[in-house]
């Protein structure tokens, strides 16, 4: 066996099923295209013959990821020993090695991305593209990667979500006062941003401000180009929201499902909103609860799901004969105005 064969190796990415957790992982992993044994110094002398050399690698490739992870695809040729075998070593930390030889600064390397990843419409995955550029040894870089100008709205929400006790209904007459439990009452003022853009915004964090005055500081969701996204700012102390509910009608056995009777209760919801504020705002109510709803006033939108378990406390009732419901409301408040959205919705309790 001759010991000056050459052979020719190119490092390759080692691509596994590719999810957003899974970036970090084989981003910086190269798997050697050819045979190779204990690893050494990359330079130096090792012990499986007197004929091994070094090998020497020519950067072809480097993507550099948002988060700071790169992939360097190299290819080079070297003579094996006696064992037709290469010794090489890579570290984790990309693009470093150590040469105890002194060597003259290489030529900065450009960055050639492929095509299919320089777009958002072929891949999953997008890489913003940075023009070429060199730093001294020491010297650091801030480098905009990204700057647009957005159109925006200001949008007020409230979300509420009811939990109601299912013991309320015992014939005994025992049982708390109201069946509705609220757990947050809070109206939150939200920032619509669209991307007008040709590129999307990725996940990450946004610094609001107005004029050199830091108004909040929140997590902005990956937008698409021509898409639009929500960023919270703060909670609206100028404006006010409450509910109330009143018990239109209870029939008892009503329903028997399972071996088991069942009341039909019959209420009425109502949110109260008062905005304090010196100019109209858009106002957006979410009431979500177990039930079932049969109408909405000022034009809310009632949307039907299945029986969800963390709209009850205690329930003892089978999930087939309780749905779940949510109503939509997209409203207008007027200054020191206030609205008062209702909905008409039924459930059944086990007695």
């Amino acid at each position: 066996m001759s010991i000056s064969e050459r052979v020719d190796c190119r490092c390759q990415p080692f691509l596994p099923s590719v999810t957003s957790r899974g970036l970090t992982a084989w981003a910086a992993l190269l798997l050697l295209g050819c045979r190779c044994a204990t690893l050494a110094p990359l330079g130096t002398a090792v012990e499986a013959g007197e004929n091994a050399a070094p090998l020497e690698l020519k950067t072809e490739r480097a993507i550099i990821f948002k988060d700071g992870y790169c992939l360097i695809v190299k290819r080079g040729a070297a003579v094996t020993d006696d064992r037709r075998e290469i010794h090489l070593v890579f570290t984790q930390r990309a693009g470093e090695f150590r040469n105890p030889q002194p060597a003259e600064a290489a030529a900065p390397v450009a960055i050639d991305l492929p095509p299919e990843l320089t777009t958002a419409a072929s891949q999953e995955l997008f890489v913003y593209n940075l023009p070429k550029f060199s730093l001294r040894k020491g010297e650091r870089a801030a480098v905009p990667v990204y700057s647009t100008q957005a159109p925006y709205q200001d949008v007020y929400t409230w979300d509420v979500q009811v939990k109601r006790s299912d013991i309320a209904t015992a014939p005994s007459g025992s049982g708390v006062g109201s069946p509705l439990a609220l757990a947050t009452n809070e109206v939150w003022r939200q920032i619509q941003l669209t991307n007008t853009g040709a590129m999307p915004w990725t996940t990450g964090a946004a610094m609001i401000m107005q004029g050199g005055q830091p108004l909040a500081q929140e997590l902005l969701t990956y937008t698409s180009s021509k898409g639009s996204c929500r960023v919270p700012v703060t909670v609206a102390v100028d404006v006010r929201g409450s509910i109330s509910t009143e018990e239109v009608e209870r029939e008892l056995q009503a329903l028997t499902w399972d071996g088991n009777r069942y009341a039909k209760i019959r209420q009425r919801a109502a949110l109260d909103v008062t905005s304090f504020k010196q100019q109209p705002i858009p106002l957006e109510i979410s009431l979500r609860f177990g039930g079932r709803a049969e109408q909405a006033s000022d034009g809310g939108k009632i949307t039907l799901a299945p029986y969800r378990e963390d709209d009850w406390n205690q329930y003892r009732g089978s999930p087939a004969v309780n749905n779940s419901s949510t109503i939509r409301w997209t409203l207008k408040l007027e200054p020191a105005k206030t609205i008062r959205p209702t909905v008409d919705y039924h459930y059944y309790a086990r007695h």
